[in-house]
């Protein structure tokens, strides 16, 4: 099979259309000290480029933030050579690559046919969107959610080994990562102890921002989440989004890397 690789911005773009979703841990936990004692030790905040360091990275910042923390997502997406032909059979191959014993099913979405499956492990589910373009490659898209800190745990596992049976496949295969946390208190406060967990870990650079009356966006390059992607002059390795519902009056706060993946 044709496997072509394409480029990073190009595959971020496939994360719009996969679902993304939504535990208690205080700021005082043991894990959020030992990972800060951990971090802390190092002359220069620079983590390994590993999922597993990333995500719990994430989980940290959110940590910091307080709140409750709603299930961790873990995105893993790409691409691969196929033609109307031979559709049916890489779908296949693809499916077998990955080892996922569910079934890839035909769903018509907005005029237009796709494939998707849903899967599960203990503490986690995975959601798998498949379709075909006429520029003659197929894109994927598979998200996997894990609930309270186990189901974290199982997620990173999961998407480490996707990402490493695709890699090992040649199929063109990259990965985006989020953690958000739901707190009762307003967009600005909530954003303020956002910004100051992002500091506490290590040199940041704001990138990008967006606000309006319900929402804070910004983009950084941090210090401790490895390269990121390209954006402008500078490598975006972290974005952050908090956004307060009206009806509600929560205020969730989402920590991406290298960019969020789906709404927030």
């Amino acid at each position: 099979m044709n496997k072509k690789h394409v480029g990073k911005l190009a595959v971020l773009c496939l994360i719009l259309l996969a679902l993304c979703g939504a535990v208690k841990v205080g700021m005082e936990s043991s894990f959020t000290s030992a990972w800060l004692t951990g971090l802390k030790k190092q002359e220069e905040v620079i983590l390994s480029p590993d999922m597993g360091n990333k995500v719990n990275t994430l989980w940290v910042l959110a940590d910091l933030t307080g709140g409750r923390h709603l299930p961790t997502t873990i995105t893993v997406q790409g691409s691969y050579g196929s033609t109307a032909s031979l559709w049916e059979k890489d779908r296949e191959a693809w499916r077998e690559a990955t080892g996922i014993t569910s079934r890839l099913l035909p769903v018509m979405e907005n005029g237009r046919e796709v494939y998707r499956m849903n899967y599960s492990g203990a503490g986690w589910t995975g959601r798998v969107l498949m379709f075909i373009e006429q520029d003659s490659k197929a894109y994927y898209t598979v998200t996997i959610e894990g609930t309270a800190e186990g189901g974290r745990e199982g997620a990173i596992k999961e998407a480490e080994r996707l990402y490493g049976l695709l890699k090992k496949e040649g199929y063109a295969v990259d990965w985006n990562a989020a953690v958000k946390t739901e707190t009762s208190i307003p967009l600005k406060e909530a954003w303020s102890k956002a910004e100051a967990a992002i500091q506490e870990l290590g040199e940041s650079t704001p990138l990008d921002r967006y606000e309006d009356d319900r929402t804070i966006s910004v983009s950084y390059n941090v210090s401790y989440l490895g390269e990121g992607v390209k954006m402008k002059d500078s490598r975006v390795n972290l974005q952050v989004a908090a956004h307060e519902n009206g009806e509600t009056g929560l205020t969730r706060v989402t920590f991406g890397t290298p960019l969020i993946a789906g709404e927030y």
